[in-house]
């Protein structure tokens, strides 16, 4: 990659599947596809691709992590969906949202917003699929991570 440069959202979901197919035996790490972000920035969760992931046959519950790649959408009509990537987790082992951007903090409103937005979703799904482990009580922090230049 080149400093400064766009990746499009084939190459990051090419990326994700790559990784996704080579985590090791026995990990408690899922990465969910690239895709599913757009719908959580719209409060969609009736999806039945999101659902089919979510679905106790799955066993997030049993997880560590599960990862969620947001290709964040200023206008959510273009269709590449937006210009910057960051991650927002479901940390299941220490109870809580993560949010790692590499060019904000959770006082930029726009990604409060984006991720106070993503967490309800989780949370509904979370309800429908696994009403007996609740992650209401999850608050969502910043992982301090390094930021951009420029």
């Amino acid at each position: 990659m080149k400093p400064v440069q766009w990746l499009s959202r084939l190459v990051i979901e090419t990326g994700i599947l790559h990784i996704m197919d080579n985590l090791p035996e026995g990990s408690k790490k899922v990465v969910m596809p690239l895709r599913f972000s757009t719908n959580l920035q719209q409060g969609i969760h009736n999806a039945n691709e999101i659902n089919k992931k979510f679905d106790y046959k799955n066993r997030l519950d049993k997880q560590d992590l599960v990862m969620l790649l947001v290709h964040e959408c200023a206008d959510i009509n273009d269709k590449e969906g937006g210009r910057h990537y960051w991650v927002f987790n479901v940390n299941l082992r220490d109870g809580r949202f993560e949010v790692l951007d590499s060019n904000r903090k959770l006082d930029n409103i726009e990604l409060m917003n984006t991720a106070s937005t993503i967490a309800g979703v989780v949370r509904q799904l979370w309800r429908k699929h696994y009403p007996k482990f609740s992650i209401e009580h999850f608050q969502i922090i910043d992982i301090d991570v390094p930021k951009q230049q420029g």
